[in-house]
Parts: C-alpha cells; structure tokens; sequence
C-alpha cells in the first residue's frame, strides 16, 4: 500500500471514506453530523477527530477505528478494504416511541407513555440493530448529564452484556433502566440507574423484556416529523 495515502489520521480517513464509495457531505450526514466541513477539516489534519467521532466513521465506512486512528492492525474486520462504491451503511433513524418518568430508585410505573404531538420524532443516529428505537425519559435517574431528561437509544436486537445498561420489563410489573451485573441461563441480576440504584434478581422465565441501551442522548438531538 502507498505510504504517503496512510501516513496521518486524516488520509487513513479519506481513503475509508473513497473505498466506501462515500462523498464528504454524505459521510457526514450518515454520521449524524449536521457541518460538512467537519469532515473536511479531519482529512485536512486540521481538527482531530475525538473518540466517538472516529468510531462513528468507522462504523458507517466498515474500516476499523484503531487503524484509523494509528495506521496499525487490519483495515477492516476481514482484513480486506471496501469495495469501490460499497456501504456498511449503519445510519439509523431512530423513531421515539413513548416518554416515561423514571422514579429516583431508577424504575417506572407505567408502561411507555404516549407522546404529546410536539414530541413525536425521532433521532439521527447509527447503529448496527436496524430495530433501534428511543423512549424519552425524565425524573432523576444516573447517568444524569442532560439534567432530568434525556433520550435513551435501545437496541432490542443486540445481546446485552455485563456492565452494559439495560431496558428491563419483569412479569412482576418492575420496569427499569439498569446495568446487567451477570446473566446465566437461568438468572439474572441488575443494579437500577437511579439517584437510589438497588439490586435487583430474576429468573430468565420472569423477565420479558431486556434489551440493550446503546446510548443516552441530550434532548437536543431530537428532531420533530413534519
């Protein structure tokens, strides 16, 4: 491969973007990103892309962040680039489906609440689980960098694993964001994010929802359906 294609973050990042059959504007939009400079600005080495920003790329043009972020390793997963004018197109529209009021102990008492007609939308973002979809949450409940509302992307085809938040619905009627401590075949255990998190115990045949939570997303990021 040519030396000089690979020698600076910003080259790595415009040859994933060309091998992905990508234009400028078009990688930013499928990152979510509303400014088309952004893009340019990182193939320029003028601005350096931060973590979130270079897995985003990564994911939408199929290469692998670490190489993009220091040349080493495989480019790709299967050790191979992209073909010219082929897409790991991972940009999702996300629809909100309800709003629920979390309790301080991280559970809520209803199900998923309608939403007001100012508050039908949805979110830009990617992912891999084409299912993905977002309930807006308000009340006090960890994490809390948005205040007391913000969005929550749930991935309901994407297994869970220990450490990760959760959306979790039990036959009991407990309904709660919580982190997966462990899971065998038979049980399940959670802590609730809350301003008062507990532990909670299941069995696998009481609980009837748990999915993953891919992200929490300031409420800025909603956009309304016109």
């Amino acid at each position: 491969m040519d030396e000089v294609v690979t020698t600076s973050i910003g080259r790595r990042i415009r040859q994933a973007r060309q091998s992905a059959g990508l234009s400028q504007p078009e990688l930013s939009r499928q990152c979510g990103w509303d400014s088309q400079s952004r893009v340019s600005n990182y193939e320029l080495d003028v601005r350096r892309p931060d973590f979130e920003s270079l897995r985003a790329i990564a994911r939408v043009t199929g290469y692998r962040w670490e190489w993009l972020l220091s040349g080493d390793g495989l480019e790709c997963d299967d050790a191979m680039p992209l073909a010219p004018g082929s897409r790991a197109v991972l940009f999702r529209t996300a629809p909100i489906v309800g709003t629920i009021t979390v309790n301080p102990d991280g559970t809520w008492a209803d199900d998923l609440m309608a939403q007001n007609e100012d508050e039908v939308g949805y979110v830009e973002t990617f992912s891999e689980d084409e299912g993905v979809y977002v309930v807006r949450a308000r009340g006090q409940m960890l994490p809390r960098p948005f205040g007391d509302e913000w969005l929550v992307e749930i991935e309901p085809n994407i297994t869970p694993q220990p450490g990760e938040p959760v959306r979790l619905r039990a036959n009991d009627g407990t309904r709660c964001f919580a982190e997966l401590l462990w899971m065998t075949e038979e049980r399940v255990a959670v802590m609730t994010l809350g301003a008062e998190p507990h532990q909670l115990r299941f069995r696998r045949d009481e609980i009837e929802i748990l999915e993953a939570v891919g992200a929490f997303r300031p409420p800025s990021r909603a956009r309304t359906k016109r």
